[in-house]
């Protein structure tokens, strides 16, 4: 336990240390997804950390460690921190074979999608780097991108093309989340706004 809470603690120093977008968002994530269950990062080692102490202590017949009030008032409401280890989806929403995906115009609409994601997250590898607009300008554009994506899944998910395992994986990944689909969405919004406070603060 104590070398997988010290592996977690070195990925997210990492993730707030990137240029790299895509691990920026995550931290932000995780930060905000402690903030809605009134956490901080800071709760969430505490607490683990004492959980590891007085498991030490336990095996070596010792007294365990007094608790803070922080991490007593978890244990009384039994709210364990989330790690945010969560099942990964790694099934495909689609095959790319499915009938409706060879009409000219929707692997059309596809391929540019993709085409433009791509050269976006490619671009926000230097994210870090940007000025604190072109930051606010970026988060922007990956709004865009996933208001694209917004609809064109939901056209598919309409059609009945999605595929049944990404929906079973999504629902686990959900779940191990704490969250419905509004409450993930309303997260992935608090967390740009995050960062986009964070840019703000530099300008």
């Amino acid at each position: 336990m104590e070398s997988s809470h010290n592996d977690y603690l070195d990925l997210l120093t990492h993730l707030r240390l990137s240029s790299d977008y895509q691990s920026l968002e995550y931290y932000s994530l995780t930060v905000t997804h402690l903030k809605s269950k009134g956490l901080t990062l800071e709760d969430m080692n505490s607490c683990v950390s004492w959980q590891i102490e007085s498991m030490k202590a336990y095996s070596e017949s010792r007294i365990p460690p007094q608790p803070s009030k922080k991490v007593m008032s978890l244990i009384q409401s039994q709210q364990n921190p989330p790690m945010l280890s969560v099942p990964s989806i790694t099934s495909p929403p689609f095959t790319l074979n499915e009938p409706i995906l060879q009409d000219p115009v929707i692997k059309k609409t596809l391929e540019d999608l993709i085409k433009d994601h791509e050269q976006l997250i490619n671009f926000g590898a230097n994210y870090g780097s940007f000025d604190p607009l072109g930051k606010l300008a970026y988060i922007t554009e990956i709004e865009k991108i996933e208001d694209r994506w917004f609809t064109f899944l939901g056209r598919l998910e309409l059609m009945n093309v999605v595929s049944p395992k990404f929906k079973e994986e999504t629902g686990m990944f959900l779940e191990g989340m704490g969250l419905e689909v509004g409450g993930f969405y309303e997260l992935m919004d608090t967390g740009k706004e995050w960062m986009r406070d964070r840019a703000e603060e530099n300008r």
